[in-house]
């Protein structure tokens, strides 16, 4: 397997790399093992119509103690881990990944981080396999022998877990063929299903503005009774808000000047915040509105 190692000299540099192929960290997502992210979010990155997934408190954590589990790894193992710094792909399969860091024997390394409840949740049985085939990518763009999940427990005595990812050809061949089916559909313009309950931010992505055109949905079966259901909804939200609106008022008409209120089992502040002037920038984007017709209407 022809495997090409590119320097990424800027984190622009790196994801138009990444832009180019499936890596390492979207493998799941494709067999629908992903606990973030979705075929169809994948779809839109790798078509440019997906947004930069930015940061959270999440990767802000796993950046930070990143060097941590290194040092862990030394500490266990003496042996010192090798930042990689080099983008791997298979122009082949359009498969490619930059693992975390690599042994002495050029063995990738993938660095984790977990709360403590996260770890006996998604831990209990062994590496979630969204890891073990992001590892095992990295495994096959190396050529080494096996690769390694090392993680490190953020609690207050940072335990500290290695797991090793052997080479397993039948998978291997299952994720360049899941792959090469996604780039079909890429090149032929096929839109993958849509995960309704976790694609949102990708429906945003993919259809930004309105062509001003007109759809008929009227042979759409299920619509009326979906349609229907948000109408529920609705109502039960703006009831919930409304008492929720009642709850906050009667406690503020309680705490009166005061800032803190005790009581078992609850603190409450009501404090005086004061926020900076903010000029909010001229922005466009679309906005869903649903109108229940009259009878008169629907007639016209």
């Amino acid at each position: 397997m022809n495997i090409e190692a590119i320097p990424a000299t800027s984190r622009a540099d790196w994801l138009a790399l990444r832009r180019r192929d499936v890596t390492a960290s979207d493998v799941a997502a494709l067999f629908g093992a992903h606990p973030y992210r979705t075929i169809l979010q994948v779809y839109a990155d790798k078509t440019g119509t997906g947004t930069d997934r930015g940061d959270n408190a999440a990767m802000r954590r796993g950046r930070i103690l990143e060097p941590a589990v290194a040092e862990a790894w030394y500490e266990e193992r003496g042996e010192r881990l090798t930042k990689a710094t080099l983008y791997l792909r298979s122009p082949e399969h359009r498969v490619g990944a930059t693992p975390d860091y690599l042994t002495i024997a050029n063995e990738p390394v993938e660095c984790k981080t977990a709360a403590p409840e996260v770890f006996e949740r998604d831990w209990a049985e062994g590496p979630p396999l969204a890891y073990v085939l992001q590892c095992l990518v990295q495994v096959y763009l190396t050529g080494a022998p096996r690769g390694w999940i090392a993680l490190m427990i953020d609690n207050r005595a940072k335990d500290f877990f290695v797991f090793d990812v052997p080479r397993n050809d039948a998978a291997w061949e299952r994720i360049i063929a899941a792959a090469a089916a996604f780039w079909r559909a890429v090149d032929a313009g096929e839109m993958p299903a849509v995960d309704y309950s976790r694609d949102a931010a990708a429906i945003k992505a993919l259809y930004p503005r309105d062509n001003g055109a007109t759809v008929d949905l009227s042979g759409d079966n299920m619509l009326p009774e979906m349609l229907a259901e948000r109408a529920r909804l609705k109502d039960e939200v703006a009831e919930r808000e409304d008492r929720l609106e009642a709850i906050d008022t009667e406690i503020k008409a309680k705490m009166g000047e005061a800032a803190t209120g005790t009581l078992d089992g609850y603190r409450i502040t009501y404090k005086l915040q004061n926020r900076k002037e903010v000029v909010i920038p001229a922005t466009s984007y679309r906005v869903l509105r649903i109108t229940k017709l009259k009878e008169k209407d629907i007639a016209a």
